[in-house]
């Protein structure tokens, strides 16, 4: 199992169940064998809409994700409420700060502070 914390006080919030290596070498395998065989594919408009779709479902658990991220990542629930919006709605961070509402700049944590939050006790 691998447990889920919160960065900022390592509170838990859930715990994942682990594969073993067979479990793991079978989803591999199967996901080699799907990538190698363009044929079944979906098209682009295919994945699009799919995309599109979640969107839709993820409209109104905004504030659910954003929680989320921000207890998982350590960040402020603003800046990952923008982030998860960008997410949702596909659109590239922008450089050097992410625009946040009414245009102020919101700066991002750096990646080795979220780095650290998520695999502070790994490998053990």
């Amino acid at each position: 199992m691998i447990e889920v914390v919160q960065a900022f006080d390592r509170a838990p919030i859930t715990a994942l169940k682990t594969d073993d290596a067979s479990a793991l070498e079978s989803k591999l395998s199967a996901a080699a064998r799907l990538f190698a065989d363009r044929k079944s594919w979906l098209k682009p408009f295919e994945r699009i809409a799919i995309l599109r779709r979640l969107s839709v479902l993820l409209e109104g658990k905004r504030e659910h994700f954003g929680l989320q991220s921000a207890r998982e990542g350590g960040k402020p629930l603003a800046d990952a409420l923008i982030e998860d919006e960008r997410c949702k709605n596909g659109s590239p961070p922008r450089k050097p700060g992410l625009k946040g509402e009414n245009d102020r700049t919101v700066r991002p944590i750096s990646g080795d502070s979220v780095n650290l939050a998520l695999n502070a006790d790994y490998p053990r």
